[in-house]
């Protein structure tokens, strides 16, 4: 998985794309657009997205479009709430086994 943007050098938000995957240390692709406006406007009207950045997350050879920086940011960040959900997850689930070590069973409220 790695994320591929199409940008403008000029551009504050595809610069504040590309340092937050930086920071992320996330593998990225960097398409400049400067000298191709005809496919950048392709490219817009195809996503239905009309600025720069334009984001996909790439999976297997399929482009996923994302959107811009700030739908960049919005899928890093759930992307990291579900890790850290799953995470504890996996830590409760541990903490439920240690714990049935008794007679093969778990007492609920109710019947302890």
């Amino acid at each position: 998985m790695y994320y591929h943007m199409f940008v403008k050098n000029r551009c504050s938000f595809c610069k504040e794309a590309k340092d937050i995957l930086k920071k992320e240390g996330v593998e990225h692709v960097i398409s400049s657009m400067d000298n191709a406006s005809m496919a950048l406007d392709q490219l817009k009207e195809k996503t239905n997205h009309r600025t720069v950045p334009i984001i996909f997350q790439v999976v297997d050879n399929q482009y996923n479009f994302i959107g811009g920086c700030q739908e960049l940011k919005e899928s890093l960040n759930a992307k990291e709430i579900q890790e850290s959900t799953t995470e504890a997850g996996e830590q409760s689930s541990d903490e439920v086994t240690a714990s049935d070590t008794g007679n093969g069973s778990l007492l609920t409220d109710s019947e302890g």
